[in-house]
């Protein structure tokens, strides 16, 4: 009996973790609901102001598009229109020493750049970027190439400023160092849904309770200028995790960043099974990293609330790195029940039966996890929530397979360049 329940809780340990994890955040979420009906929109409940005025605004002060890119021609007419619904005037560009003909179009076009010498990847060049602005910007946000802003127009009728300037004008009248805002994938398969359920409740759930200990993402955040100067200045130029470096830093150093999920960003989406692995591969690496190097150095200046050293601490660094392998012993033990469990659909009675690999562990799990995904679906906006239906078989199995290669192989990167200076398995990254 109680073999059977720790072997059952080994199998559950996947959706159990995700499971308290969600409730606990739901819990901080309501905290920020302040009187509006609908569900808050940003992690801080003063930001937006309540009142009508405030809705009708558009005094944001002059600021500036920061754009780190390395040759990027192939795509050129696609980074063109991304970055001319800002207007050319509040665009500045950092070439970093491409080779192929970027800076001829760049010039061509006639939009604002500086180019590199030499390649100092993106953080040094944001911090080259952010010296050669005007003293009069205040503000800036700092965007991939290849991301997409969707809301640049009123998404009310009653409002006659754009989503960016509101979200713009609500940061630069606030007191914090940065803001982080909703990231979304492009959807056309079924890959690409899963991704974008996934980004859905990062935002929507994980980023809301954060309240003002968000980390920003590098598809496009709004930052203070000279704070974000004064940080990179101390960066370790890494291009793994360099904006979860950012953010700790920031946080570290008294700054507050929160979530505004009124302004939305289309991030480049992977196609392929392969691609998705090598891109997970480089974040989890990433945060190896961060926790290796740099966190440990941030601990004693890091704000001493108990939410925030659950995200940092006991989420981040216990439960995502640390119990990793009992991650992976219960992904391994799943597999066996669920071979024997399609053994015994098939009749092929190719798998003898034991405890260990009983069909009702891996049915357990997939029941368990049906049931809080369809729960986090009612994360997703009301309207939206039925395109995502047809991806509840399928996101147990997702989940176990981005848990088990991507995470692992990322961590076994780690280890192999600080041991052997090279990687286990190539992930894209430079």
């Amino acid at each position: 009996m109680v073999n059977g329940v720790l072997l059952l809780a080994l199998g559950l340990y996947i959706p159990l973790i995700d499971s308290a994890d969600c409730l606990l955040r739901l819990i901080r979420r309501r905290r920020i609901k302040g009187q509006r009906e609908h569900i808050w929109p940003t992690s801080l409940r003063g930001i937006p102001q309540e009142d009508a005025a405030a809705a009708q605004r558009s005094d944001a002060k002059p600021y500036r598009v920061l754009v780190s890119i390395y040759n990027i021609a192939d795509t050129f007419d696609e980074f063109k229109e991304n970055v001319s619904r800002f207007g050319y005037e509040n665009v500045l560009v950092i070439d970093d020493a491409s080779t192929d003909k970027t800076p001829q179009l760049l010039k061509q076009e006639g939009i604002p750049f500086i180019s590199n010498k030499v390649n100092l990847h993106k953080p040094a060049s944001i911090l080259r970027g952010l010296k050669a602005l005007s003293e009069e910007i205040e503000t800036v946000a700092v965007i991939d190439p290849d991301s997409t802003i969707l809301n640049l127009n009123p998404r009310e009728y009653n409002k006659d400023v754009s989503d960016f300037k509101e979200v713009l004008a609500d940061f630069q009248s606030s007191s914090c160092a940065a803001c982080a805002v909703r990231v979304v994938v492009r959807c056309n398969s079924l890959l690409e849904y899963l991704q974008n359920f996934e980004y859905k409740i990062s935002m929507g759930l994980a980023k809301k309770s954060l309240e003002d200990f968000c980390a920003v993402s590098g598809a496009f955040a709004f930052f203070k200028r000279d704070y974000l100067q004064r940080i990179l200045e101390g960066h370790s130029e890494s291009i793994y995790g360099e904006d979860y470096e950012t953010s700790l830093r920031i946080l570290a150093g008294g700054g507050r960043i929160y979530y505004d999920g009124r302004l939305t960003v289309m991030t480049k989406q992977r196609n392929t099974i392969w691609s998705l692995s090598r891109q997970r591969m480089g974040w989890d690496l990433a945060s190896m990293k961060i926790n290796y190097f740099v966190l440990s150095k941030f601990l004693k200046k890091m704000p001493k609330k108990v939410f925030y050293i659950y995200q940092y601490i006991i989420y981040n660094t216990l439960f995502l790195i640390l119990l990793h392998p009992i991650r992976i012993v219960s992904i391994l033990f799943l597999s066996f029940s669920f071979l024997n469990l399609i053994d015994n659909v098939t009749r092929l009675n190719a798998i003898p039966n034991y405890f260990f690999n009983n069909p009702a562990f891996f049915l357990s799990y997939y029941l368990f996890h049906i049931v809080l995904v369809y729960a986090l679906l009612f994360m997703v906006e009301r309207r939206r929530r039925d395109r995502y239906l047809f991806i509840l078989p399928i996101f147990p199995f997702y989940v176990l397979y981005i848990n088990l290669v991507p995470r692992t192989l990322g961590f076994l990167n780690f280890f192999s360049i600080l041991f052997f200076k090279k990687k286990v398995v190539e992930d894209g990254y430079k």
